[in-house]
């Protein structure tokens, strides 16, 4: 399991980061509930799964079941969660091995025996291999990546689908690094989780009676990644900057695609004249053959637009 130390730093770009939610998606809301909602939560013992389960337990679901390897962070959590649910909302953990593909079938059996079948399930355990880069990385300890991230992911939710509610909902939780441009060292977590991806793809597609949700977390302290450090709230923008003007869109300075680095990925950033950055203002491309070969003055944008080599 990588340390802190180990894995790459985060800067933001942002003047203010947010760690708390927000409270539109308070699960306190009553649009919100999940009032007889029967919710089961892989990897629920500590981090994104605990979180989740809380929120569950807190929308006032029948019951939430979290499922792990250590039996202590499972009976910790299952009692902070109990503390915070509200009255009719029972809260139970059950120990498994998700590789074992045995200890996941008789873990969700026991689960729907005592409270009916599952409703929502949330498939979250996952792994994060040591960092090291592809030239002289361990195959084995690569390999386990799979083992931990795809495999894991295999079992619970083969073992889910069986004992699905009508209707059911399945959220895969996975991470927002496959969708990045490749970070030195971090091919053993990212190829497998990119798998993962794509392996909830065909479930969703082969089982169009489930409601398939996937999500990419971006950076989130956990103790899977040794509760790294929040991003410093300032940094040194990798952008280039062009103005232009509200009526005109970009100024006549154009940037031939081929004048780019053929192996880099570049997003497009507008900024308003605040220079806060809009959370729908980024478009990503990748150079080389997937670049349109034309110039970005052809692209009309309000503000200013910046363009960054990630």
């Amino acid at each position: 399991m990588a340390g802190k130390d180990d894995l790459p730093a985060f800067v933001s770009f942002t003047k203010k980061w947010h760690s708390e939610p927000s409270p539109s998606i308070s699960p306190e809301r009553s649009e919100l509930s999940a009032k007889g909602k029967n919710v089961v939560v892989t990897g629920g013992g500590t981090g994104i799964g605990k979180a989740i389960a809380t929120a569950f337990a807190q929308a006032g679901a029948k019951s939430v079941s979290i499922l792990g390897r250590r039996v202590d962070k499972l009976r910790e959590t299952a009692a902070t969660v109990t503390a915070l649910a509200p009255k009719g909302t029972e809260i139970a953990y059950r120990q498994a091995d998700l590789q074992n593909r045995a200890q996941v079938d008789e873990a969700l059996k026991s689960i729907t025996d005592q409270f009916g079948k599952i409703d929502v399930f949330i498939s979250n355990a996952g792994y994060l291999p040591p960092p090291g880069e592809l030239a002289t990385y361990d195959v084995e300890t690569f390999m386990s990546g799979f083992e931990l991230n795809v495999r894991t992911a295999f079992n619970a939710i083969q073992a889910f689908i069986k004992l699905a509610a009508p209707g059911a909902v399945l959220i895969s939780i996975s991470t927002a690094m496959v969708h990045f441009a490749a970070t030195p060292g971090m091919s053993a977590y990212t190829v497998s989780k990119a798998a993962n991806l794509k392996m909830v793809d065909h479930f969703a597609t082969e089982n169009p009676q489930l409601h398939v949700v996937s999500i990419q977390p971006c950076w989130t302290p956990t103790d899977l990644n040794g509760h790294t450090e929040e991003a410093p709230d300032k940094g040194s923008f990798p952008f280039l900057f062009l103005p232009i003007s509200q009526k005109s869109g970009l100024q006549k300075r154009n940037i031939s695609p081929w004048k780019l680095k053929r192996t880099s990925t570049y997003t497009l950033l507008t900024v308003k004249p605040s220079n806060s950055i809009q959370s729908n203002s980024l478009v990503t491309f990748a150079s080389g053959s997937h670049l349109p070969r034309r110039n970005f003055s052809e692209i009309s944008l309000s503000g200013r637009i910046g363009m960054w080599m990630s």
